[in-house]
Order: C-alpha cells, then structure tokens, then sequence
C-alpha cells in the first residue's frame, strides 16, 4: 500500500495546493479561520508533494520519514477544514458535526500515520476488492455529507 499511497499524495497534493492558493488569490475569505484555513490547506499540500518525492526530509537536523511527512499533511488537512468551516458552523450546526466528524476521522489517520512509521504497510500490493470497498466506503461517505449538506 505504501507505493500507491505515494502514488496518490502527489497528485492529491497539487491539487490541494492549486485549489487553496486559488482561494486566497481569488476569493474573499471571510474572516481569521477561512484564512489560516486556506493557509493549512497549503502547508498539506506542499507536505503530500514532499512526501510523495523524497523518501527523507531533514528539517532542523532531524530526519523525517515520507510517512511521517504524509501524516503531518493529513492533521493539517484536518485542522485547515475545521478552520475553514467556523464561519459557517452558527448557520448550520449539523452541517459543524458532519465536518468535526470528519476532520476527527482524518486526524486519527494522521496521527496515526505520523506515530506508526513503515509498518503501516500491510500489504505489498492492495487487492482489487480492497481498493473497491474502500471507494464504495468514501463515495458512500461523501454521499452522506453532501445529503446533510442540502438537507440543511
């Protein structure tokens, strides 16, 4: 799973990249948090292009994993999508709990991530029925925030 977690981080990097460096350039944030959101969103993406490039990275002396690169980069994917969704939390509170579910669930993944190191690789290679699940799994995921999202 660890190469094609790789694989994935690269474009999922430049995209976030892209897509919050878009926002700050082009829209109008509204206050503190969707600014030191975007800014999150950013920092995560240059760490996902940084991890899926270099298998180290020295920062300050200390070397520092791909895995643990691509941890950091999910926590502040995580901690970017809290921020960035304060403004609209007083509008919609159910909307607040989807997405705190949700930044909760990838933080763990990140943490988890960042703590674990190279074991996190189970497999070689993932099966295509495992890859299948886990798609069904986040479209069904999706579908579920976007069905909260109109119903609010």
């Amino acid at each position: 799973m660890a190469r094609f977690q790789r694989r994935l981080a690269l474009p999922l990097g430049v995209g976030i990249l892209l897509s919050s460096t878009g926002f700050l350039a082009l829209a109008e944030p509204s206050g503190w948090p969707s600014i030191v959101g975007a800014v999150l969103f950013c920092l995560a993406g240059l760490a996902f292009v940084l991890s899926s490039a270099t298998d180290r990275l020295r920062i300050g002396g200390r070397a520092i994993g791909w895995q643990q690169a691509n941890g950091i980069g999910t926590i502040l994917l995580a901690v970017g999508w809290l921020l960035t969704t304060v403004p609209i939390i007083d509008s919609s509170p159910l909307f607040g709990i989807v997405v705190g579910v949700g930044a909760l669930s990838l933080a763990f993944f990140g943490v988890q991530a960042l703590t674990d190191g190279p074991h996190v690789d189970l497999e070689r290679e993932p099966s295509r029925g495992r890859l299948v699940a886990v798609l069904v799994l986040v479209l069904v995921s999706v579908g579920f925030g976007v069905g909260f999202a109109v119903a609010i």
